[in-house]
């Protein structure tokens, strides 16, 4: 009715009294839930089979308490510590005990154009404001579009660390943790993105200086096939001797005289 469960055997045991009267020691097995009353029978299939897997590679698997239950005798295991942290307790907590500073993990449940609803647990949801955001991602943020851009869509998984709790307003912050992973993260990305930049100032170096290889080879080539100078002077003086031996002196002066009319 509740939902598929396993069973595994953590080492614990509880004392309980025979039919004699003697006391002695019986096995107690950890309770891990690995699906609910409507998960699919194939679901469950494969969860159980990944943790057989992992106990089969590793001869055991981290078990995390996440509920004792001393009256029935039994308790509650999670196969990590977030569940254990998530599930630590049924009731809520009262938001005004949450101190500045203190580290939880929650679910997103509501998005606005001013920021993330958080989740914690507690009486009242927080607030991770957008800017909070923005800065977090170095980048802009447009409204519910752009949390969900960046993996903050309802129901997601996020840890915080409580900002300010004052006037029963609850505001949030990413962990320090989280702060100095993504900030690696982005210097990774700044320096692949200025190394890509600098290949490309390279490569239009490089097509710049082909282009001016190409431009003077054809300005060389065109020089070349300009006639020289020497060419150019021996026609003249072939035209000047063909002017001075064609030329008569005597004519020359009977015209300026005006006797060649006659």
């Amino acid at each position: 009715k509740t939902g598929a469960k396993l069973f595994f055997d953590c080492g614990v045991g509880r004392f309980v009294k025979g039919r004699n009267g003697e006391t002695r020691m019986k096995a107690v097995n950890g309770m891990l839930r690995i699906g609910g009353p409507r998960m699919k029978a194939s679901v469950v299939r494969k969860k159980k089979q990944k943790l057989v897997k992992q106990e089969r590679e590793l001869n055991m698997i981290p078990m995390f308490v996440s509920r004792i239950r001393p009256e029935e005798g039994r308790f509650e295991v999670t196969a990590n510590i977030e569940d254990t942290l998530e599930e630590k307790s049924d009731r809520k907590t009262s938001a005004s005990s949450l101190k500045v500073g203190e580290e939880l993990i929650g679910r997103i449940y509501k998005l606005t154009p001013y920021g993330a609803f958080i989740d914690v647990g507690a009486s009242r949801n927080g607030l991770l404001h957008i800017q909070t955001v923005a800065d977090f991602f170095g980048t802009y943020i447009d409204k519910q579009k752009g949390l969900t851009k960046n993996g903050l869509e309802v129901g997601a998984r996020v840890k915080v660390v409580v900002q300010s709790n004052e006037k029963k307003r609850l505001s949030f912050d990413f962990t320090d943790t989280a702060k100095k992973e993504q900030k690696s993260l982005l210097e990774k990305e700044r320096i692949k993105e200025e190394a890509s930049k600098q290949e490309n100032e390279k490569v239009d170096m490089e097509f710049s200086s082909a282009d001016l290889e190409s431009d003077e080879a054809a300005m060389w080539a065109q020089f070349a096939a300009a006639p020289s100078l020497e060419e150019n002077d021996e026609d003249e003086d072939e035209d000047d001797d063909s002017y001075y031996s064609d030329y008569d002196e005597d004519r020359d002066i009977e015209s300026s005289l005006g006797l060649d009319s006659y």
